[in-house]
Protein backbone atom coordinates (compact mmCIF):
# COMPACT_ATOMS: atom_id res chain seq x y z
CA UNK A 1 0.00 0.00 0.00
CA UNK A 2 1.37 3.62 -0.95
CA UNK A 3 2.16 5.98 2.01
CA UNK A 4 -0.35 8.80 2.15
CA UNK A 5 0.82 12.28 1.40
CA UNK A 6 -0.40 13.72 4.66
CA UNK A 7 1.67 10.58 6.73
CA UNK A 8 5.02 11.99 6.36
CA UNK A 9 4.28 15.62 7.45
CA UNK A 10 2.63 14.74 10.05
CA UNK A 11 5.40 12.53 11.26
CA UNK A 12 8.00 15.74 10.94
CA UNK A 13 5.90 17.71 12.83
CA UNK A 14 5.62 15.43 15.66
CA UNK A 15 8.98 14.07 15.35
CA UNK A 16 10.15 17.66 15.62
CA UNK A 17 8.16 18.29 18.52
CA UNK A 18 9.63 15.30 20.39
CA UNK A 19 13.46 15.93 19.26
CA UNK A 20 12.99 19.38 20.80
CA UNK A 21 11.65 18.25 23.70
CA UNK A 22 14.66 15.68 24.13
CA UNK A 23 17.24 18.34 22.81
CA UNK A 24 16.13 20.96 25.20
CA UNK A 25 16.28 18.41 28.16
CA UNK A 26 19.71 17.29 27.50
CA UNK A 27 21.11 20.74 26.54
CA UNK A 28 19.74 22.67 29.65
CA UNK A 29 21.49 20.32 32.32
CA UNK A 30 24.90 20.47 30.32
CA UNK A 31 24.81 24.60 30.49
CA UNK A 32 23.95 23.94 34.19
CA UNK A 33 27.05 21.71 35.02
CA UNK A 34 29.35 24.02 32.75
CA UNK A 35 28.36 27.29 35.32
CA UNK A 36 28.78 25.45 37.86
CA UNK A 37 32.13 23.38 37.76
CA UNK A 38 33.55 25.12 34.21
CA UNK A 39 35.00 22.14 33.14
CA UNK A 40 33.89 20.90 29.51
CA UNK A 41 34.81 16.80 29.94
CA UNK A 42 32.75 16.73 33.55
CA UNK A 43 30.23 18.90 32.57
CA UNK A 44 29.27 16.46 29.32
CA UNK A 45 29.73 13.54 31.33
CA UNK A 46 27.67 15.03 34.46
CA UNK A 47 25.01 17.01 32.56
CA UNK A 48 24.54 13.49 30.34
CA UNK A 49 24.10 11.26 33.70
CA UNK A 50 21.75 13.87 35.14
CA UNK A 51 19.36 13.42 32.20
CA UNK A 52 20.44 10.54 30.47
CA UNK A 53 17.89 8.16 32.00
CA UNK A 54 15.23 10.82 31.47
CA UNK A 55 15.51 10.93 28.10
CA UNK A 56 15.92 6.59 27.53
CA UNK A 57 12.11 6.66 30.36
CA UNK A 58 10.45 9.13 28.02
CA UNK A 59 11.82 7.62 24.78
CA UNK A 60 11.07 3.99 25.59
CA UNK A 61 6.82 5.38 27.07
CA UNK A 62 6.56 7.31 23.96
CA UNK A 63 7.64 4.17 21.48
CA UNK A 64 5.22 1.94 23.60
CA UNK A 65 2.59 4.31 23.15
CA UNK A 66 2.82 4.10 19.49
CA UNK A 67 3.78 0.46 19.54
CA UNK A 68 0.26 -0.12 21.08
CA UNK A 69 -1.90 1.32 18.04
CA UNK A 70 0.15 -0.84 16.05
CA UNK A 71 -2.70 -3.24 15.95
CA UNK A 72 -5.48 -0.68 14.19
CA UNK A 73 -7.04 -2.03 11.61
CA UNK A 74 -6.70 1.06 9.69
CA UNK A 75 -3.30 1.28 7.35
CA UNK A 76 -2.57 4.52 8.05
CA UNK A 77 -2.83 4.64 11.93
CA UNK A 78 -0.20 2.08 11.76
CA UNK A 79 2.11 3.50 9.23
CA UNK A 80 1.90 6.31 11.88
CA UNK A 81 2.25 4.28 14.71
CA UNK A 82 5.21 2.16 12.95
CA UNK A 83 7.15 5.43 11.72
CA UNK A 84 6.92 7.45 15.26
CA UNK A 85 7.86 4.55 17.70
CA UNK A 86 11.15 3.98 15.26
CA UNK A 87 11.55 7.51 15.03
CA UNK A 88 11.55 8.16 18.44
CA UNK A 89 14.08 5.16 19.67
CA UNK A 90 16.85 5.90 16.92
CA UNK A 91 16.25 10.23 18.26
CA UNK A 92 16.50 9.48 21.49
CA UNK A 93 18.85 7.13 21.96
CA UNK A 94 21.34 7.75 18.82
CA UNK A 95 21.06 11.21 17.98
CA UNK A 96 20.62 12.61 21.86
CA UNK A 97 22.35 10.45 23.94
CA UNK A 98 25.40 9.15 21.69
CA UNK A 99 25.79 12.37 18.81
CA UNK A 100 24.48 15.52 20.39
CA UNK A 101 27.02 14.74 23.46
CA UNK A 102 30.06 13.85 21.39
CA UNK A 103 29.36 16.78 19.11
CA UNK A 104 29.62 19.24 22.22
CA UNK A 105 32.19 17.25 23.41
CA UNK A 106 34.33 17.31 19.92
CA UNK A 107 33.23 21.18 19.90
CA UNK A 108 35.56 22.02 22.65
CA UNK A 109 35.20 24.77 25.37
CA UNK A 110 33.72 27.14 21.93
CA UNK A 111 30.65 25.54 22.78
CA UNK A 112 30.04 27.49 25.79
Amino acid sequence: MPIESYVRMTMFAIVFFLSMDYEVSLVSPLSESWDAIRDHAGSVARGLSATGRVITCAALIMVGVFLAIVGSTQVVVTMLAVGLGSSALIGATVVRLVLAPAVIYLVGERRW
